[in-house]
């Protein structure tokens, strides 16, 4: 794995990369810094309200997909537990703030979550991380059939995945490394949601359309709540 125990001297992890590409040239608007360190980053609100300014025209947190759904369209989303770039949790907050949005119901309907032990980012990881997600998407977007049990394997070890918040459960009989093993199981309460400084940026009232004109960003509309949070 990534990890900071790994770095040789002199040499930034990926992780480092990611942030300092987006801190240098995408995150703060219309501006570029390629001297930007990560010690010039102040862990305060208003230093974050300003790094994610882009979050208007770049990212996909919109939690309203009805008229995707209305399209006939299917979404599957998948993530690793030991994702050691992205946590997993920021993916939770997507499915949560999907299903306040539209309603649990609503949402399962045309959306299924999976959480893979082990697995890291993209792929990799100690836990079994070699699987197929696309073709039970397309069954279920072509033919109807939704997804239920994956199976993931990790050399002779495999292991089943639920739909979240579903987790897979050893029956007590048989080898751990087999996946017919285990049974389904779901908890009888999800996990509390957690509350964090960014997460009004998982909603539907802030996104904007942006185009250049010469080197200007230029934004419609040029007002929202989040644009708000650096000029108070």
């Amino acid at each position: 794995m990534d990890t900071v125990r790994s770095r040789r001297p002199g040499q930034r992890v990926a992780s480092e990369n990611f942030a300092l590409s987006y801190l240098r040239y995408l995150a703060f608007p219309g501006a570029q810094d390629p001297d930007f360190q990560l010690s010039d980053l102040k862990f305060t609100a208003t230093e974050f309200w300003k790094t994610v300014q882009s979050s208007a025209y770049m990212s996909a947190l919109d939690p309203d997909l009805s008229e995707f759904r209305s399209s006939g369209g299917k979404l599957v989303l998948w993530h690793g537990w030991n994702d050691q770039h992205i946590a997993p949790s920021s993916t939770l907050a997507y499915y949560d703030a999907m299903r306040e949005a539209m309603g649990p119901r609503t949402v399962e309907s045309f959306t299924k979550l999976y959480l893979f032990p082990g697995v890291a980012h993209c792929g990799g990881g100690e836990g079994p991380n070699t699987f197929d997600i696309l073709s039970p998407v397309m069954a279920w977007a072509e033919n109807g059939q939704a997804p239920a049990r994956v199976v993931a394997s990790a050399g002779t070890r495999t292991r089943p995945l639920y739909p979240y918040p579903t987790v897979a459960r050893y029956d007590g009989s048989g080898s751990t490394d087999d996946a017919a093993n285990f049974v389904p199981h779901k908890p009888a309460a999800a996990a509390e949601r957690y509350h964090w400084v960014g997460e009004r940026l998982y909603s539907s009232d802030y996104q904007t359309w942006a185009h250049a004109e010469g080197t200007a960003l230029l934004q419609r509309p040029s007002s929202t709540w989040l644009t708000r949070k650096v000029s108070q």
